[in-house]
């Protein structure tokens, strides 16, 4: 979802989250990368180990305040550095709004829309 270069990662494991096999949006996981952008500037490398944040997921999300669901097409995650800032530059598409509530701002601030 950013411009970092990574196109597909593989999750090795959800942080914070022993035990739990599946994660949702705005929980941070460390990932693999198995394959890269074709085109553009490479920020990472096939076979690095990094940690990313989830913003957008296929399964259904229940925001109980407003008593609706929502979902996306596709998976999508934001590559983080050590200290939990993007490594990308621009981030394309929308993101949720539970990123904010999580205290991802800086995040929150490069995407276009808010949903």
């Amino acid at each position: 979802m950013d411009n970092s270069g990574a196109r597909r990662v593989r999750c090795i494991c959800i942080y914070k989250k022993p035990g739990i096999c599946h994660a949702t949006v705005a929980n941070i996981l460390l990932v693999i990368v198995t394959r890269l952008r074709n085109r553009g500037l490479m920020r990472v490398s096939k076979g690095q180990i990094l940690k990313c944040i989830i913003t957008r997921t296929k399964e259904r999300v229940y925001r109980k305040s407003h008593g609706y669901f929502f979902k996306f097409d596709f998976n999508t995650v934001i590559m983080l550095n050590k200290k939990d800032l993007p490594i990308g530059t621009r981030i394309f598409g929308p993101c949720s709004k539970e990123l904010i509530t999580k205290g991802f701002l800086r995040i929150a601030s490069l995407c276009s829309l808010i949903l």
